[in-house]
Formats: C-alpha cells, sequence, structure tokens
C-alpha cells in the first residue's frame, strides 16, 4: 500500500477483475472505449488485463486499485512489457488510469494517483521516465496527467520522444495505425527524476 494526498494505491487482487472492468463502464467516455476495445465485454478484457492481476508482484506489469479509505474509486496500471519483452528502454514505464464514476472524477483523485504511482515506482525499480497515451478526446485523463507533471509531446518533437521511450526494434515494427503513432493519441511524457 502508498499513500498519496488524498487517495490509497493497493495492488489489486485477481478477485477485482471485473470491478476494474465496470469501472471502465462508469464514466461515459470510457464505457464507449471498452465497447470499441472489448467487443466480447469482460471476457476480452480478462484477456488483456489478467497480468495485472497477478498477486505477485512485478517490476515489469501490475495493476493497483485507487482507494478512498478502503472504499476502491478507481484503477491504474503499469507496464514495462508488451507482447515482446525487449520493447522499452530501460528506467521507463507507461501507465493508465480510469475512475469508478463521474463523481470521482475532477476532484484531484486521478491526478494524485499518478503521482503517487509515480513516486512508488520510482523508489521500488527506479523508473525515472512515465509516459502515457490517452486518446486526444479524453480531456479529463489530459488533464489529469498535466496535473500530475506530464507534458503533451508535440508533432514535431514525437518522433525523438518515441525513441526515449522504446527500443529501436520496436520503433520499426509498429505500424502508422498503432495507438504510439496514430493522430487519435496524445503521448504524454514525464521524465520523473528531472521533475520530483
Amino acid at each position: 500500500m502508498t499513500q498519496g494526498k488524498y487517495v490509497t494505491l493497493r495492488m489489486a487482487r485477481a478477485d477485482e477483475i471485473k470491478l476494474a472492468y465496470e469501472m471502465g463502464l462508469s464514466t461515459p467516455y470510457m464505457k464507449q472505449a471498452f465497447e470499441d476495445e472489448y467487443t466480447n465485454g469482460l471476457e476480452d478484457f480478462e484477456n488483456e488485463y489478467e497480468r495485472y492481476f497477478d498477486s505477485s508482484e512485478s517490476s515489469l506489469c501490475g495493476g493497483m486499485m485507487i482507494c478512498l479509505g478502503n472504499h476502491p474509486i478507481g484503477f491504474t496500471t503499469y507496464a514495462r512489457i508488451s507482447y515482446e519483452d525487449d520493447w522499452i528502454q530501460p528506467g521507463v514505464m507507461e501507465i493508465d488510469i480510469w475512475m469508478n464514476g463521474e463523481e470521482n472524477c475532477g476532484k484531484g483523485f486521478g491526478s494524485d494517483a499518478i503521482v503517487t504511482l509515480m513516486k512508488y515506482l520510482h523508489n521500488k525499480y527506479d523508473i525515472h521516465t512515465f509516459f502515457g497515451f490517452p486518446d486526444k478526446v479524453n480531456s479529463r485523463s489530459i488533464k489529469a496527467c498535466e496535473k500530475a507533471g506530464f507534458i503533451q509531446v508535440n508533432t514535431h518533437e514525437k518522433q525523438s520522444a518515441l525513441e526515449k521511450i522504446f527500443t529501436p526494434k520496436c520503433l520499426a515494427s509498429l505500424k502508422p495505425d498503432d495507438q504510439y503513432i496514430s493522430e487519435e493519441g496524445v503521448l504524454m511524457l514525464n521524465e520523473y527524476s528531472r521533475t520530483k
């Protein structure tokens, strides 16, 4: 468990995968994204996210419940791996977050969870650079990242930022419609060791 200003983060349990999925359906933007991504619903989500609910802590990936007191109000993930173990540069981690319902948005809980997660990962695994790729229409996620010290990487700096994040092997394999290159996504970057 790790304590932030408002929220507490704790490792997600295997029996909470359905709860995290339902949280994703609880806000209009995330509901649409989940319905587009997980056409078979919870089954597709479980197939993609089960590794985040592994009870053994790992420096490669994990999922944490965002709690107010003991009550989960959101979910956050961190990952150094995708389908390949050597896809990302050392000391770099991708993070993602979603909150449970509109009532938990816009109150600083999300940005507090991001800051708390970065501090935890920096101290535990010496992670110095964090990134995320919210859709450009997801203004709440972008705002939460900015409040947590992330910057939006503009188009003409995107290639050099991607080279800081991904290995040459991974960059060479990305296709034009990949989320990391697509115009639909916004690259958010936090070089934590410079801002803490």
